[in-house]
């Protein structure tokens, strides 16, 4: 067998074992999201010298020096943030801070269609690499600032925050349809040095209130623009 079709065999046999050892034994069970877990390559979104570590239980890097940190969350925490955002097939979604793609990969499985924001151009390109080498015309990839996330193709059915947040920005609740979802993970500042262990929350829009619920834990790293502001908290 040549080099190339072992490692894909490889690659395939990781990626089942981690739907079947790292999602299922965690209570991720939706048939739709399952088979996205199953078929969407995550090895096609992550650089080289990360290629051994995908489908480990883990967050993986995305950048290194002087950029702000960035990660690929772990297969269970997006998986538990996709179950519980309830994603329907006509479904417009939004994800805020969508890194290298691989969130926009799965959702447009189970989505009417996709938009993902980053503000990291190199990471963005990654994304719509992926989209157009396999023709896929129902996700759109923009970059910007995350914390406003895209207000012009609003209202969204659910909002996808791809990360740790210390709070939400009201300008991203307002992007919510009537009935529809935010899911994210909220890890708060405490004291000087220590943070809350994470939750993942699910916020929905019922009229003009927002009904919040904490469902999970969950520690993944902060998103850049949504880390806590110390200077408040001294």
């Amino acid at each position: 067998m040549a080099p190339a079709e072992r490692f894909l065999k490889d690659k395939v046999r990781a990626r089942l074992n981690m739907v079947s050892n790292q999602l299922r034994p965690n209570g991720i069970g939706n048939a739709q999201l399952i088979q996205a877990f199953e078929s969407v390559p995550m090895e096609a979104f992550v650089p080289p010298a990360i290629q051994s570590l995908v489908y480990a239980d883990a967050d993986l890097p995305l950048t290194e020096g002087s950029v702000p940190g960035r990660w690929l969350l772990a297969p269970v925490t997006l998986g538990k943030l996709l179950q519980l955002a309830d994603i329907q097939s006509s479904d417009k979604v939004l994800i805020v801070g969508c890194g290298v793609g691989y969130s926009v990969a799965l959702v447009v499985e189970l989505a009417a269609s996709v938009v993902g924001v980053e503000s990291y151009e190199d990471l963005a390109r990654v994304a719509t690499i992926y989209g157009l080498d396999r023709g896929i015309s129902n996700v759109e990839v923009v970059i910007g600032a995350l914390s406003i996330g895209y207000p012009k193709e609003a209202p969204y059915d659910v909002i996808l925050i791809e990360g740790a947040v210390d709070k939400i920005p009201p300008i991203l609740t307002q992007q919510l349809a009537p009935e529809g979802r935010l899911v994210t993970v909220i890890k708060r500042q405490t004291g000087i040095g220590q943070k809350e262990f994470g939750k993942g929350v699910l916020i929905t829009r019922r009229g003009d209130t927002l009904v919040e619920s904490r469902k999970f834990d969950a520690n993944c790293p902060h998103l850049p623009e949504f880390e806590p502001d110390l200077r408040f908290r001294l």
